[in-house]
């Protein structure tokens, strides 16, 4: 988290805004990082390795995202929900289809029978379930058990 303080500025009484990060105005400012580099708690950058894609991180916005076109079941729990007949239990909303897109807060997800596009927040996802296995991150798709 950035702070501020208000501090005498090069002239007379005029003050300034200068950020700090931290418990007191003492503290320097963290490094920049580039994309791709890690900055550990010390303050230490560690440069990428490797060429090409970098290792991705295992959020589910990242799963999903390797996992485009593969079709599945997606489920959703909103606060209060204006669905159809037939697709929800409570406020549940299930959608057979497949992912189109993921972001780090959204996921896009088309719907087999009916082609309906969603836009869906992806504070409300619960799970999702691949019939024909899933590709994990940096690994073969896994097939379900039978």
């Amino acid at each position: 988290m950035t702070y501020y303080y208000w501090g005498p500025g090069a002239t007379g009484n005029q003050y300034y805004q200068q950020p700090f990060f931290g418990q007191g105005p003492f503290q320097q400012t963290p490094p920049s990082v580039s994309s791709g580099n890690v900055i550990t708690p010390s303050g230490t950058v560690i440069p990428a390795t490797g060429t090409g894609r970098q290792t991705e991180e295992s959020y589910i916005e990242n799963i999903l995202r390797e996992n485009i076109g593969v079709p599945g079941t997606f489920y959703f729990t909103f606060p209060s929900s204006d669905t159809r007949p037939g697709e929800t239990q409570g406020n549940v909303l299930r959608i057979r289809g497949t992912v189109m897109q993921a972001g780090r807060d959204h996921a896009v997800i088309r719907e087999a029978n009916t082609n309906y596009v969603y836009l869906l927040p992806m504070i409300y996802f619960d799970y999702a379930r691949f019939e024909e296995g899933f590709k994990y991150i940096n690994s073969p798709r896994t097939r379900p058990q039978r």
